[in-house]
């Protein structure tokens, strides 16, 4: 049996292509597109808005260069942090206030974006410590779409992604079809059992950890 209880959320683009620099990252190449709780794998619209790099307009999606949105993206280029802003897994504590902000920001048009929720599993019942009282809300939403379970660091550094090694020795593995469309385990069990591949491959960044990934809507787009 597993827990999760919400950790904090966020806002991930979706105007994107689908695998944007990241195919020699993938166990499994055939895709949707790569999803993680790691914000340098599916970025987030707080922690990267002013870096231009990293949102090139030859990398969005046909529906996302015409005028009207490259001209919209140039305008609302930057997006704050408020101080109630979660540092450390660079998550936003409450729901509410994060949709607050967005809105105060771009009081018409939101960028195309998935707001999201971000799960601690565990696999024994977690103590009253291990649960963040300040999280609101605190429980899943039986309305949210699990996207899968991912294997990161304490500070959501993605084991699934982000490999300091060749990936030839898994992708002809059983963990290839552990993957789903998002680059995902749907089975926990298997995410966990990930976990010590991960810490192998990855030494900078243990221990490693199971988190979900929950939809909970889309802004402006659909979702891949």
């Amino acid at each position: 049996m597993y827990w999760e209880s919400v950790i904090g959320y966020d806002v991930r683009e979706l105007w994107l292509n689908n695998q944007v620099g990241r195919t020699d990252e993938l166990i499994r190449t055939s895709i949707k597109k790569p999803l993680s709780v790691d914000n340098s794998v599916w970025f987030s619209l707080f922690v990267r808005p002013l870096e231009t790099h990293l949102w090139p307009r030859s990398a969005a999606k046909s529906e996302y260069r015409s005028p009207y949105w490259q001209e919209f993206f140039d305008k609302h280029a930057e997006l704050t942090k408020p101080n109630f802003y979660y540092g450390h897994k660079r998550l936003w504590l409450e729901l509410s206030k994060m949709k607050e902000h967005i809105s105060q920001h771009w009081p018409d048009t939101w960028r195309p974006s998935a707001i999201v929720a971000v799960t601690d599993v565990f696999d024994t019942n977690p103590e009253s410590g291990d649960i963040d009282p300040f999280v609101i809300p605190q429980i899943i939403h039986p309305n949210w779409k699990c996207l899968g379970y991912d294997v990161a660091s304490g500070d959501l550094f993605s084991g699934l992604m982000n490999n300091e090694s060749s990936l030839d020795d898994l992708r002809d593995t059983e963990w290839k079809l552990q993957l789903n469309e998002y680059h995902l385990f749907d089975d926990v069990t298997a995410a966990f059992r990930f976990c010590s591949i991960a810490e192998q491959r990855m030494t900078d960044h243990t221990p490693q950890y199971v988190y979900g990934l929950y939809l909970i809507e889309t802004v402006n787009a659909e979702f891949p």
